[in-house]
Parts: C-alpha cells; structure tokens; sequence
C-alpha cells in the first residue's frame, strides 16, 4: 500500500528490516569463522572469513550512501501527512495549526492512526506505542531548535493509539525574529535506524519535513504567559 511520504524512501521498510538484519547475521559468521580458524590454525579459514565479512560491509555501506544520494528533499504543506515506518506503516503525523505570540511559537500536531493499514487479523483494541521521535525547527542555515520544555526525544509520546483514533500534539519553540524558511522536523531518535537501507536517519539521506505556514497571531491579551 502506498502511503505516500514516509520516513523510508526507496526501499520499502521490511525489505530494509530484512537486509539489516541479514547483513548483521553474516558479519556474526564472518567473526565467528575468523575466530574458528585463529583457535584451529587454520589461516586460510580466517583470511576468507574476515574477507568476507568486509566485503559485505563494503556492499552495505556503499548501499547505504548510494540510496542516500537517490534521495530527495520533501517539505510538506500543512494538512499533508507523514507516516513512519518501523516494519509496518501505522502512524501518521501532519500540522495542523501553526500560532505565534511574538519570539514564541506553538505548533499543533496531529498523530494518527490509519486504521487500513492493519492487517485483517490484528485486534482492534491492541493499543500502539510510539517510539521516541525527535523533533526540531530547522531554519534555512541548518539551525536547529527544540521544543521548550522537552528533550526533543518524547515530545510525541503523549498516549498509545488504537486503529482509527488520533490525538493533538501541541509543541512551543522560541524561535529568532526574522527566522526564514522554517520546517519542523519529525524524525525516529534510536540511532539504529541511521543503518537501516532508505532510512532517512541514513548517512547523507535527505528527510521529509513540514513546512510551518505563516503563523496566525494571537488575539489581544493572548499568546503571553502560559498562553504559548
């Protein structure tokens, strides 16, 4: 099913699940074989072995740069969703408003739960935990800002979710005067995910952002204190 954009681009996630982990399964041989042949004085069986398994780090590290190069930049429009794939393609997340009240900014989410991407079999009343996401505002030089009050890491981990349901996430930034080309940036924290083929947590990979329009001021005698 195509979900439009995600966090893989390129490779459909399970076949990138799969390639990582058969990637991890033959440099376990590799070791293994190496270490066999050292305790058993058999160095032809250690050469081969540890010229296989750099062979297949090659291959996968040249695959891993060779999608990133692929790759294409994508900034979405409010209302337009993202979904992230971990095997399955669950969650999706969109802006859906965007206020300020002078430096600050406060941006609502919405995360979601696309209910037709289950299979036929799942219980339905089997809830869905996010994992941690990192989020950010990026500006047009790189910078980048977290959200006031949060690591960044669990700002999106407010509740599980069951199929169909969503919920509002609302973040606050402080934020320069004349920031230009502002993107709120949404991706996966665990670190793993940057060896994943098509991930865009991979090296050099470009990622899917939202484009945050331009704000909405707030009314007099709002936006101050706890407002945003």
């Amino acid at each position: 099913m195509n979900h439009g954009y995600s966090n893989f681009q390129i490779v459909p996630a399970p076949f990138a699940v799969l390639a990582f982990l058969g990637f991890g399964f033959l440099e376990v041989i590799a070791v293994a074989s190496a270490v066999w042949g050292v305790v058993t004085r058999r160095p032809r069986l250690a050469r081969i072995a540890r010229a296989s398994g750099a062979v297949a780090a090659v291959v996968y590290l040249a695959a891993l740069v060779g999608l990133s190069a692929f790759s294409r930049e994508r900034v979405l429009d409010p209302g337009e969703e993202k979904y992230f794939c971990e095997v399955d393609c669950h969650l999706a997340y969109s802006v859906v408003a965007v206020q300020s009240a002078g430096t600050r900014q406060a941006v609502t989410l919405r995360v979601r739960f696309d209910e037709d991407t289950i299979a036929p079999w799942r219980p339905r009343g089997l809830p869905l935990a996010p994992n941690s996401r990192l989020v950010r505002v990026v500006d047009a030089e790189g910078r980048a800002y977290a959200p006031e009050g949060e690591a960044g890491r669990d700002a999106l981990r407010a509740q599980p979710l069951r199929p169909g349901e969503s919920y509002p996430a609302r973040l606050v930034f402080e934020l320069p005067e004349g920031m230009k080309d502002a993107r709120l940036s949404i991706t996966e924290a665990a670190w793993p995910t940057s060896l994943l083929l098509g991930h865009e947590n991979g090296f050099f990979h470009r990622k899917v952002s939202f484009r945050l329009s331009s704000p909405s001021p707030s009314p007099p005698g709002e936006g101050r204190g706890e407002e945003l």
